[in-house]
């Protein structure tokens, strides 16, 4: 059974002092709360739907893959939209948020703090689920379409 609770921030403890500012930007996302029930395992990434279509065929290899060495995801959908808020607001076009289990994942996952990384490609066949980012007319996010 799904239900609500509230999105979690972290701090200091955390050690996640680099994630700070968007941390600051989620406390004021106006998507306060996630959708939760068995998301054991799950990983949430966002991408724009110009880059998730370029290539249907072939594992998803973003940008930050080949420049970072991994793939940035979030825990939740929350902590997913509040990136989409911080650092996506200017960015034309659909956003979605990818659901990824993890257990289907040839690459390793590493965590950051409270971000998970996937180190290598995303399967394709790992990705049980796409949803739209729904944006206001300055690129805020207003949720996620169901």
């Amino acid at each position: 059974m799904l239900g609500l609770v509230p999105l979690q921030l972290y701090g200091p403890s955390d050690r996640s002092y680099r994630h700070a500012p968007l941390l600051a930007s989620a406390a004021r996302c106006p998507v306060a709360f996630s959708l939760v029930g068995d998301t054991t395992g799950m990983l949430f990434h966002l991408v724009p739907l110009a880059d998730w279509a370029a290539d249907p065929a072939s594992p998803y290899r973003p940008p930050s893959l080949a420049a970072e060495g991994f793939v940035h995801c979030s825990a939740d959908e929350a902590a997913a939209l509040a990136v989409a808020d911080a650092r996506y607001r200017h960015v034309p076009g659909e956003l979605l948020v990818l659901s990824v289990d993890e257990a289907r994942l040839s690459a390793p996952v590493r965590w950051a703090g409270p971000y998970p990384h996937v180190h290598g490609p995303v399967e394709r066949s790992a990705v049980t689920g796409v949803r739209r980012v729904r944006r206001g007319p300055a690129g805020e996010v207003l949720g996620l379409d169901p």
